[in-house]
């Protein structure tokens, strides 16, 4: 009986989301999925654009135990730039230590297509990413963040002109993607990375402020 595509697809993606946890990112490549799935190389270009792209839809599953304090911050506040903020310090602490991974998703060739990933990721698990409740919500905010930013620090405030917040924007994805890069040119102690996260929390804090 032959599978449908989606059913494939999500052999793939699970196949290759636990590679990814038992050898790292750097070290799946095709030929092993391949192998572990026994669909050929062929058929995996079949069903997704690239490698890159199967590693994409791979990397979203790591999203999901870091969205517990996501749903923590915004009963917290009802100031959408207090939310921002401990939303982004909160990305930060969870891919600053596992920096290959958010790379892939945040700065990775399919950056701009993270939110769209998102909701075909749900639809390829047999989850209804509009009703299956807040987790997947707060996984679509985590990709709708890098693209909607400027709209949290609209409705938070009204002192920013339209040129200052795409500014603000601009520099709060600039300096995290920064930050991910160079926490991917080698390996830094835990001490190391937390002091990067409070870092990066308060420069955000010093520029919205």
């Amino acid at each position: 009986m032959l599978m449908s595509n989606k059913a494939v697809k999500k052999i793939l993606i699970k196949t290759t989301y636990d590679m990814i946890g038992d050898q790292g990112i750097t070290n799946v490549t095709i030929r092993k999925v391949a192998a572990k799935t026994g669909y050929s190389s062929a058929a995996l270009y079949r069903h997704f654009e690239n490698f890159d792209h199967l590693l994409t839809y791979a990397c979203i599953g790591y999203l999901e135990p870091y969205v517990e304090d996501f749903k923590y911050f915004k009963r917290l506040s009802n100031n959408s730039l207090e939310i921002a903020i401990q939303m982004w310090a909160n990305i930060a602490r969870s891919s600053f230590f596992t920096p290959e991974i958010f790379a892939q998703l945040f700065i990775g060739p399919y950056r701009d297509q993270v939110y769209q990933i998102i909701k075909d990721y749900y639809y390829i698990f047999d989850m209804d990413v509009f009703n299956v409740g807040e987790v997947s919500q707060l996984m679509l905010q985590m990709g709708e963040l890098f693209f909607e930013n400027e709209n949290y620090i609209k409705h938070s405030s009204t002192k920013y002109t339209e040129e200052q917040i795409k500014i603000l924007s601009d520099l709060t994805v600039y300096t995290y993607c920064g930050m991910l890069g160079t926490l991917m040119k080698k390996e830094y102690k835990v001490a190391e990375i937390e002091k990067m996260v409070d870092s990066f929390q308060a420069s955000l804090k010093y520029l919205y402020s």
